[in-house]
């Protein structure tokens, strides 16, 4: 004979801003594991900012004290979700890792219909009650300029990639990656990342890419089997991008030999 659980006792309060989990956790008294489990909706351990308030399960007899406590919590211990400006060299991968988080939640929160970024662009970031002003500060700090000798190339990071695999694969130190990407630990990398990376002439010329000098712009050489599609997937911009750029037509047909802008100075 299946015996039944006994129903779920709880109480609710209604926040009306974005708010960490872990704040509502310290203020109930307990730990953020029960509140995420009586909360089973609420993803990444925050309220949506996207929506005007959210109703939280609370265990039996925590809701006066966690309402009060709310009321009395400094804003920047309980808002769980900040601005951050676009920085040359950034990406939703890398944005993501940095304030941990998933790309997914990043273009759910910020409505992107493209992964393509601009500088200066705003995008809200996950901030949890650990994550504190100066850890933000130190994300936004400008990477150092790029060597002016050297192509811009944008790669997807594959399975089993290391920094120490890529450093030898482009002839640029485990450190130029890291600085140019602003990545932490070397064991932060993850498959699907995308990084940015400046490659001798020598090794550019080997993957088909060229620097125009005085625009910084990275042009492709087409090759046997190339389109549209699969040029702007290797290089993570779209196709659509790359026939603007060039002055086509997304369906016109490119032959080998062909030269293409697949990388504007603007955009790294």
């Amino acid at each position: 004979r299946v015996v039944p659980d006994p129903p779920l006792r709880y109480e609710t309060v209604r926040v009306y801003e974005s708010t960490s989990l872990a704040a509502v956790a310290d203020c109930a008294g307990a730990s953020l594991h029960e509140i995420e489990e009586l909360n089973p909706a609420i993803r990444k351990s925050v309220t949506p900012p996207t929506r005007a308030s959210v109703e939280l399960r609370l265990p039996t007899g925590t809701a006066d004290r966690v309402r009060e406590c709310m009321q009395s919590l400094p804003t920047e211990e309980k808002v769980a979700w900040q601005e951050y400006r676009v920085v040359r060299g950034d990406a939703l991968s890398t944005i993501a890792r940095r304030f941990d988080t998933s790309v997914s939640t990043l273009e759910q929160m910020n409505n992107l219909k493209s992964r393509r970024l601009g500088v200066g662009q705003t995008l809200l970031v996950p901030r949890t009650v650990e994550a504190r002003v100066a850890s933000h500060a130190e994300a936004r700090k400008e990477p150092a300029p790029p060597p002016g000798d050297r192509t811009a190339f944008r790669y997807t990071v594959r399975k089993g990639d290391t920094l120490s695999k890529l450093s030898k694969l482009f002839a640029v130190s485990v450190g130029e990656i890291q600085e140019w990407n602003r990545l932490g630990s070397p064991r932060s990398l993850r498959a699907g990342d995308a990084l940015v990376l400046y490659l001798p002439e020598i090794v550019a010329e080997n993957f088909g890419l060229a620097r125009d000098a005085e625009t910084g712009q990275t042009y492709y050489t087409v090759k046997r089997g190339d389109t549209l599609h699969s040029i702007a997937k290797r290089h993570q911009v779209s196709a659509e991008e790359i026939a603007r750029w060039n002055g086509i037509g997304i369906r016109d047909t490119i032959h080998p030999g062909d030269r293409v802008l697949v990388l504007k100075g603007t955009d790294l």
